[in-house]
């Protein structure tokens, strides 16, 4: 079951966990004595937890991934910041990932979502593992573990600031890539009707 650390005066934080409708299903379903290690992907992984951020209205996301789930914390509120955290297992997740694919109109695409599973598409592709994701204020300090190349039991630490313009550009390709095969190709037929054509060279009779 999801484990929820909260700040004093935050009795309520469990009961409203048990209560959110992205959640309900996972308490419901979910009854693990021994964690298994991760089993799906980075991509499904974060696009499951970035619901369950945009569910609780989350705002400064820090995300510490262990080797049975995620640490998290997050903030709520405007003018007076509220910190909750929060402690899923990859398990949790998976579970609600699987759910999320069963009720898709009633799981719309929010603000981390989006973003989580953009980014988690760039890290599988890298390899990457026991990912660490810091936002502060528009930016987002992210770090991971990748195995060196060449093989063998040595990791190497990667670690990047990503601001505003390179989350645009994560997200953009994302929707590429969602794009039909055959909606990139009339607009690549567009753009190339577009180009000047070379001019014909007549021979000289």
């Amino acid at each position: 079951m999801a484990k929820s650390k909260t700040l004093p005066n935050t009795h309520r934080l469990p009961h409203e966990t048990r209560n959110n409708s992205l959640l309900a299903w996972v308490f419901e379903q979910v009854e693990v004595k021994e964690i298994p290690l991760r089993r799906l992907a980075y991509q499904p992984l974060l696009r499951a937890l970035g619901a369950w951020l945009d569910s609780n209205n989350a705002c400064n996301i820090n995300l510490i991934e262990t080797s049975t789930g995620f640490n998290v914390r997050y903030g709520v509120g405007d003018d007076t910041l509220l910190l909750r955290k929060f402690i899923l297992t990859h398990a949790e997740l998976e579970h609600l990932e699987a759910a999320m694919k069963e009720r898709r109109s009633m799981n719309p695409s929010g603000r981390y979502q989006d973003f989580l599973r953009a980014l988690g598409y760039e890290i599988d592709a890298q390899a990457g593992a026991y990912m660490m994701l810091d936002e502060v204020e528009d930016n987002l300090f992210l770090t991971f573990c990748q195995p060196r190349a060449g093989g063998g039991l040595t990791w190497i630490k990667r670690a990047r600031v990503l601001d505003v313009e390179d989350q645009g550009a994560i997200l953009r390709k994302a929707y590429a890539r969602r794009k039909p095969p055959e909606v990139r190709r009339r607009f690549w037929h567009r753009l190339l009707r577009r180009q000047p054509q070379p001019a014909q060279v007549r021979e000289l009779a």
